[in-house]
């Protein structure tokens, strides 16, 4: 899974191969907090550009504020990721994942990492490792949307 805050050529191949009886999400950062009342409205513009069809904004979840806001529901994950030296205690610990900023949850990402042999979170290189190893229900704990997101996909596979 590709995961992107503008469109792409992968998103355009896929807005193209989308058909309505399928179960297709898109999953996008929502790069800071969501005010409107459904995940196409808060990105609107980035589907507008995209050309994705109405009916398939229906199924579009949000990782607010940011891919790394999940990461740092899951300490197991990450620890096992960096090791022993990572700082469990600089994580942000509120219970509501989605109301920290972006720039908070990737400062403290950063110094929770430093003091390991890797001395930084790289997204590119950390963060589909730390997404495999992530406890979905960790996530969904702190997380209204990813709660959201599991439903779709126990509802798609049940279907």
């Amino acid at each position: 899974m590709a995961i992107q805050t503008e469109p792409s050529k992968a998103t355009h191949r896929g807005v193209s191969q989308y058909s309505s009886d399928r179960a297709v999400a898109l999953l996008v950062d929502s790069d800071a907090p969501v005010s409107a009342a459904t995940a196409a409205g808060h990105i609107k513009a980035k589907l507008d550009s995209a050309n994705v069809p109405s009916d398939a904004r229906k199924n579009i979840f949000l990782m607010v504020q940011c891919m790394e806001s999940w990461l740092v529901t899951d300490p197991a994950a990450l620890e096992s990721c960096f090791g022993s030296k990572f700082r469990l205690n600089v994580l942000p610990s509120n219970p509501d994942i989605e109301a920290v900023s972006k720039r908070d949850v990737l400062a403290a990402l950063d110094a929770a990492v430093k003091p390991t042999p890797t001395g930084g979170y790289r997204k590119v290189e950390h963060g589909a490792k730390i997404l495999a190893k992530l406890n979905p229900d960790r996530v969904a704990k702190r997380s209204r949307h990813a709660r959201n997101l599991h439903g779709f996909l126990l509802n798609s596979l049940q279907s």
